[in-house]
């Protein structure tokens, strides 16, 4: 099999986007313990030539004999305060993360690593869809957490194939061909919508991205595909869609290099798809969520009440043996004893006794 690794892409924004994060970019890189390095910045020299930075200089973090440091010392757009919120933003432009890709975050004095993009984002779903085989592994990440019977727990989430349609297109040289549209991937459903999006400067959590060649292409489809329904707050999902980097077709990518235009038959197919078929299914595994979840409640509520009732059965049931055995005991030690009197006892013994129906006695 081809092991080359497919382009990602056709003409990117290369170093400018580097440079619009920083206003100098330095890289440094080593091989075989040779160290070598530059600066790349907004300015030009007056030579044209990049300056060089002194081997000396060249310090690494997490490298050590062979790999390549780009380092920005004084970004210009505001990170996040929080670990958290920072590594969920980062997730969501870098959803490939594994041990072979890892990403490791520092703030102040904290530090964390970003390896399994699964741990993060599967497990706080309450519904899942799949497509493909290759992304069938993310089930054993899905829990409901509501602890469901087996059948109940696999309604939440369903294992499909990669949805394939065959497309004629005209290729750069406007000869027609077939292609093969394939989408593979996942797209679930939160459990919850609580804690997300909690500052403006935060990527958004419901979101449907798109991918091609492992790159992001579109991080969110879903304004174009939803109804801006309440119900799609809990979508969250990454489809991947090689044709749509397909180097014998036009390029569909937009110019910024950060969407695909939508008159391309492509996009078209794929959007129709993803609006009619995934977004409902997965719209659905959500209420049927919330209905096993108020299923779980009510049975919870059930359950207390008849605990509740059965308490206060066994408390009655001690009122009324405490209280008749203290009157009996009462009446007894009085011989000559009128109505009056057996009353006043009785009345006597029955206040002595409420506090076994959780009542406090009168003063």
């Amino acid at each position: 099999s081809d092991k080359r690794r497919r382009k990602m892409g056709r003409k990117g924004v290369g170093k400018l986007a580097a440079l619009s994060v920083s206003e100098n970019v330095e890289v440094r890189t080593i091989k075989d313990g040779d160290k070598s390095g530059f600066i790349l910045s907004r300015r030009v020299n007056d030579d044209h030539k990049l300056e060089p930075i002194d081997e000396g200089s060249i310090h690494f973090l997490r490298i050590e004999n062979q790999g390549t440091s780009i380092v920005m010392k004084a970004p210009q757009y505001k990170i996040h305060k929080t670990l958290r919120a920072a590594k969920n933003n980062l997730l969501k432009i870098f959803p490939l993360v594994n041990e072979d890709f890892r990403i490791h975050v520092q703030i102040g004095n904290k530090s964390d690593v970003i390896d399994s993009f699964e741990k993060e984002i599967i497990q706080g779903l309450g519904g899942l869809i799949t497509l493909g085989e290759e992304f069938s592994f993310l089930h054993k990440h899905f829990n409901s957490q509501l602890n469901l019977s087996p059948e109940e727990e696999e309604k939440l989430h369903i294992r499909k194939k990669s949805y394939i349609e065959k497309l004629n297109l005209a290729d750069r040289n406007g000869d027609e061909k077939e292609f093969t549209l394939e989408i593979k991937g996942w797209i679930g459903a939160y459990r919850s919508s609580r804690g997300k999006k909690q500052d403006q400067t935060d990527f958004p959590d419901n979101f449907i991205s798109i991918l091609s060649n492992k790159k992001m292409g579109e991080f969110n489809v879903l304004p174009l595909v939803g109804k801006n329904a309440l119900s799609e707050v809990y979508v969250v999902g990454q489809l991947h869609i090689d044709l749509f980097e397909e180097t014998m077709l036009p390029d569909m990518a937009l110019s910024n290099r950060q969407g695909y235009k939508s008159d391309d038959k492509r996009y078209e197919v794929a959007t129709k798809y993803i609006r009619d078929e995934l977004l409902p299914l997965a719209i659905s595994l959500r209420t049927k969520y919330s209905s096993f979840k108020k299923n779980k409640a009510d049975l919870e509520k059930n359950k207390k009440n008849k605990e509740r009732e059965e308490k206060f059965k066994e408390q009655i049931e001690k009122f009324k043996t405490d209280a008749s055995t203290a009157a009996a005991s009462e009446i007894s030690k009085n011989k000559d004893i009128d109505s009056q009197n057996v009353q006043g006892i009785v009345k006597s013994v029955i206040n002595k006794s409420l506090p076994n129906l959780g009542i406090k006695s009168t003063i």
